[in-house]
This record gives C-alpha cells, sequence and structure tokens, in this order.
C-alpha cells in the first residue's frame, strides 16, 4: 500500500500534462476568437457612425438650401444622384470633400482654408459656402486624389475585397422618401429603399460591377 508520502511527490503524468496543454490551447484560441469579434464589431460600429456622420452632413446642407448637394453631378432620369458616377474610380470623390469642406481643395485643413469660390460653390450644391464636415485624417481620404478612406468602413466588407469594388453615396434628390434599391439581389422584391440617403459599394470582377458588400441601410 502506498503512503501518504508518495501520493504527495508524485508528479504529473504525460498523459496529464497534455491534457492540461489541450485545456490551456483550447481555452486560448476560445479567448482570442471572442476578441477578434469584438473588434470587428467595434470596427463596424466605428464605420455606421462614421458613415453617419457624412449623411448628417448631406442632410444639414439639404435643411439649409433647400435642396441636396450635386457634387457637380446630373440625377439619373429616376430622380436619385448616384455619386460618383457609375463606372468612375474611387479618386473621384474630391468634389464630395469640397462640397461639405467648402474649400477649393479637399487636402486644405489649415485655420484658413481657401474657401470654395460662388460659382463652384453653386455647381457642387453649397451655394452658402458653409463648412458641414470639418477636415481630418479620420474622416475624408487618403491620398491627394480624394480617394476615401478605406479604414472608414473596415468591418463593413472583407478586406482582401477592398480593391475589387466601388463605393458610392445615393440621394433622393426629388424628395420623395425613397431611392431605387442598388442590391441586385433584392431589387426585385425591393425596388426601393425608404432612405433619403445612404451609402453602399458593390463588387467588380472583369471590369464590371456585380453583387452588392455593404451598405448603410437595413432592408
Amino acid at each position: 500500500m502506498k503512503s501518504r508520502k508518495d501520493i504527495r511527490t508524485r508528479g504529473f503524468t504525460l498523459i496529464e500534462l497534455l491534457v492540461v496543454i489541450a485545456i490551456i490551447v483550447v481555452l486560448a484560441g476560445l479567448t482570442s476568437g471572442g476578441v477578434g469579434i469584438v473588434k470587428r464589431q467595434v470596427a463596424k460600429a466605428v464605420a455606421k457612425a462614421r458613415f453617419s456622420e457624412y449623411i448628417g452632413a448631406i442632410a444639414m446642407l439639404e435643411n439649409d438650401n433647400g435642396y441636396y448637394p450635386t457634387f457637380g453631378e446630373q440625377p439619373s432620369s429616376s430622380g436619385d444622384l448616384i455619386f460618383p458616377p457609375q463606372g468612375s474610380s474611387n479618386a473621384d470623390w474630391t468634389d464630395f470633400w469640397k462640397t461639405l469642406y467648402a474649400t477649393k481643395s479637399p487636402e486644405e485643413s489649415g485655420s484658413n482654408p481657401e474657401k470654395l469660390d460662388s460659382q463652384e460653390a453653386r455647381e457642387l450644391g453649397n451655394k452658402r459656402r458653409r463648412q458641414y464636415l470639418k477636415p481630418s485624417d479620420e474622416n475624408h481620404f487618403k491620398s491627394r486624389g480624394g480617394e476615401l478612406d478605406w479604414s472608414t468602413i473596415k468591418g463593413l466588407y472583407k478586406e482582401s475585397k477592398k480593391d475589387r469594388e466601388h463605393v458610392y453615396v445615393v440621394i433622393d434628390m426629388d424628395d420623395d422618401g425613397k431611392f431605387e434599391n442598388p442590391d441586385p439581389k433584392t431589387q426585385g422584391k425591393y425596388p426601393y429603399v425608404n432612405k433619403s440617403v445612404g451609402f453602399f459599394s458593390l463588387e467588380v470582377k472583369n471590369g464590371s460591377e456585380g453583387k452588392l458588400l455593404f451598405k448603410t441601410w437595413e432592408d
């Protein structure tokens, strides 16, 4: 019969050590997975908040002027404005920032940036030349060409697809409270979205646009 001393001094067996290690690995995996999910949820919330800021700025501009900005483009025959024009590059957001910043260049973020002149302000849809969005590194472009800052929408799309999508803002220019649904999958069931302003992106494959990757509204 083994003494109590023998029982107390016996170490772990190899099987017991492997079981303990396996439990630690599983727990670590569950923890890291949970952290990853939380990070994605936070990124998604930040992205939605950022787009809400853009939508709010556009709404304020409409409230001041009585009409939505055009960013220098013409509405479609449906009465909606899709900006940038479909088929253009993501670098064509310059007029969007110029309109909301009311400055001649979206890169200007100093204390006294040069304001839009009267003619360009009217063409872009901000005739009062009021600043509706303050320029910052977090809320606009990542290149001098005015390209949309992809970190803004991180969490709303797959990172691997960020170079294969086009991002758009869609505005209900005729003010009937809805715009055409840009989602190819649900257009038949829901031809219209009951919103005045929204953002969405489409996947680009072989030069043509396909499925919707993200949107700022619910079905």
